[in-house]
């Protein structure tokens, strides 16, 4: 993910990957499963710490669902020059809210989604999930 100020740092979480289900394995190259330690938004929308699934859908969308259903959101993304080993979430830390802006998938596919700026302070957090 490309870093949006001069301020941006990297923080790792170490978080559970989960039993994907029953799926081809191209599907799962197309969506990652992760427990988030921390409430977050997305596009405005509040979404609790729990668990979710993030999946791209196609031409640049991404849905983002709690595993209960009671969590949805879709979001426009774009390609990012991400480079990682194993699949992460990335979330923005704004004035000490955490903010979804993107993710890598299991296929190394980046995706990121803009987070307009409200303060100077702004951190980088990347949610890396085991495999």
């Amino acid at each position: 993910m490309k870093t949006l100020g001069k301020s941006t740092a990297s923080v790792a979480f170490l978080i559970a990957l989960l039993a994907a289900g029953a799926t081809t394995a191209r599907a799962q190259d197309r969506r990652v499963i992760a427990d988030v330690p921390f409430d977050f938004a997305v596009q405005g929308l509040l979404m609790p710490a729990g668990d979710y699934v993030i999946t791209d859908r196609s031409e640049g969308i991404l849905s983002i669902e709690s595993k209960d259903g009671r969590y949805f959101a879709f979001v426009l993304s774009t390609a990012s020059d991400a480079k990682t080993l194993r699949p992460e979430l990335v979330f923005d830390r704004v004035e000490g809210r955490y903010y979804f802006a993107g993710v890598v998938l299991p296929d190394g596919t980046g995706r990121e989604v803009p987070v307009v700026p409200t303060s100077i302070e702004r951190e980088r957090v990347a949610v890396v999930l085991n495999q």
